[in-house]
């Protein structure tokens, strides 16, 4: 019969195993406020799923594969739209290290683009808790437990 702490152990290995992405691939909120007022700021993303952007193509891309995730800010005339999405190409804006810039056009059009490169980095800052965070109260349980039913080990 399993023991408390091999149940522990295996369902600790499930959930952690569960949270694991793919190395090669980036996973990024990909949504519009003008279709789904939830994608804008301050963002829900507990009601909107993140993409696998390995699972997106763009034939007309001779990149394949996405590697960063986009938030772009847009204020046209007064109204605010935010679009997240997988990003395929730097820009040559992004290549020297910044992460955000700004640009306003004519007609009372500004823009602020932001990129990043891990899962789900273009939600709300600090929305996302890591996995490890989550995984070590379980572990100190597992630890105490264990260290309280063989006092002599």
């Amino acid at each position: 019969m399993a023991t408390f702490y091999q149940i522990v152990l295996g369902l600790t290995a499930l959930i952690f195993l569960g949270t694991l992405h793919s190395a090669d691939s980036i996973h990024c909120w990909d949504c519009n406020s003008a279709y789904d007022p939830r994608c804008g700021d301050p963002f829900d993303n507990h009601s909107i799923a993140m993409v696998d952007c390995s699972q997106m193509s763009y034939p007309h891309l001779s990149v394949k594969d996405a590697t960063l995730c986009r938030k772009s800010t847009q204020l046209v005339n007064g109204n605010v739209r935010v679009v997240r999405s997988c990003g395929w190409l730097n820009s040559s804006n992004e290549d020297d290290g910044k992460s955000c810039f700004k640009r306003s056009g004519s007609q009372d059009v500004f823009l602020t683009h932001c990129t990043c490169f891990t899962d789900g980095c273009n939600g709300s800052p600090g929305s996302l808790v890591p996995t490890f965070v989550l995984t070590i109260p379980v572990l100190l349980t597992v630890f105490l437990f264990s260290a309280s039913a063989n006092p002599f080990c």
